[in-house]
């Protein structure tokens, strides 16, 4: 049953070598119970979060999201490394392949929220966000390793607007 609600991202597909990085750390990391893997379909680096919106406001949004483009953002996201991130540094709660900052991906993302805010519910959390691609979530469990060699540049291209879905206590994204 469609929602009038729908939690929606925008968000850069995820290049093919990092579900193939993705995949490697999974299977070297299969004994560890407390690592929960993001579905490799799920696998992108977020523009921006927009949080619960109205279906109402879907063509909107959409046109904001192509306005935004006409004027077509050049930049290429630098690979950094594949890093464990938040919780505590002795306790990380996730596990990303991280991206240096970039002002062009910083400007495209505040463009879209100062554009997309009078159709947001709510506040949005990252003013200065950093380009990554979530790999896994960390559950009371000692940090799995992620010690890969790995070379990844990614040039923008476009986005695409996400939803999530939540099904049996999983979550499915799944492009609009």
């Amino acid at each position: 049953m469609e929602t009038n609600i729908n939690k929606l991202f925008i968000a850069m597909p995820s290049p093919p070598v990092i579900a193939q990085v993705h995949r490697e750390l999974i299977q070297r990391n299969e004994a560890l119970t407390g690592v929960k893997w993001v579905p490799e379909a799920n696998l992108h680096i977020t523009v921006f979060f927009l949080g619960f919106v109205d279906v109402g406001h879907l063509p909107k949004v959409k046109a904001i999201m192509e306005k935004s483009l006409e004027n077509k953002p050049v930049f290429s996201l630098h690979f950094s490394g594949i890093t464990l991130e938040g919780g505590r540094p002795s306790h990380p709660s996730m596990v990303w392949a991280r991206f240096e900052r970039n002002v062009k991906f910083t400007e495209l993302a505040t463009k879209l929220e100062t554009q997309l805010r009078p159709l947001i519910n709510g506040p949005t959390k990252f003013p200065d966000p950093i380009p990554h691609i979530t790999l896994a979530r960390i559950k009371h469990q000692p940090p799995p390793d992620i010690d890969v060699n790995v070379q990844c540049d990614l040039t923008f291209s476009s986005y695409d607007l996400w939803k999530s879905v939540s099904i049996d206590g999983n979550v499915k994204y799944e492009k609009l």
